[in-house]
């Protein structure tokens, strides 16, 4: 799946396995003019592949205006489109989650899959390691953190802790690096 901008350029893609059935956004995210409204998602496109951000783009200074028919797959593509959301106002990411979330038939799974933030907000990493594929490095990392390395002394002794709920098998533990 790609989105093109009005010269036919390709701005952003995805693959998909042929006969799946996804839920695909595409969202194109404004470029003010006013650099004090700009925000860390101006200009980018994102492409959101059933609830989840995939990936992203740059696309300031592309133009997407509808000037003709938008056209979705093609005679050999095998595309079959279940249904076309369109909205007058700009949505996000999270829009696109919660529209996927609405849509599913398995809501009450898919929200727990994708619950792990704590009360605060914040990424809690009890949630996230009993969920996926989790790496967890800890020791003394102020010398990596701060940016003020000593050239001569290029060590910092920490542990590192991989952990996988579907495949125990590959869990591993690395002490001292």
């Amino acid at each position: 799946a790609t989105l093109y901008d009005n010269s036919n350029s390709e701005v952003i893609h995805t693959n998909y396995k042929s006969n799946e059935r996804l839920k695909l956004a595409f969202i194109i995210n404004s470029y003010p003019s006013e650099a004090a409204s700009r925000t860390v998602e101006s200009g980018l496109a994102y492409i959101v592949n059933n609830g989840i951000l995939e990936r992203a783009a740059l696309a300031s200074g592309k133009s997407f205006v509808a000037s003709g028919p938008i056209k979705i797959g093609g005679s050999a593509s095998g595309v079959r489109v279940y249904s076309i959301r369109v909205y007058n106002y700009a949505i996000t990411y999270t829009n696109a989650y919660d529209n996927y979330l609405y849509d599913s038939e398995d809501k009450g799974t898919i929200y727990n899959n994708n619950n792990i933030l704590d009360s605060g907000g914040n990424i809690s990493y009890e949630a996230c390691v009993n969920k996926i594929d989790t790496i967890l490095i800890s020791g003394n990392l102020s010398n990596i953190l701060s940016g003020q390395t000593d050239k001569d002394d290029s060590t910092t002794n920490v542990s590192i802790k991989r952990t996988c709920p579907d495949d125990t098998t590959k869990d591993f533990e690395i002490n001292n690096v």
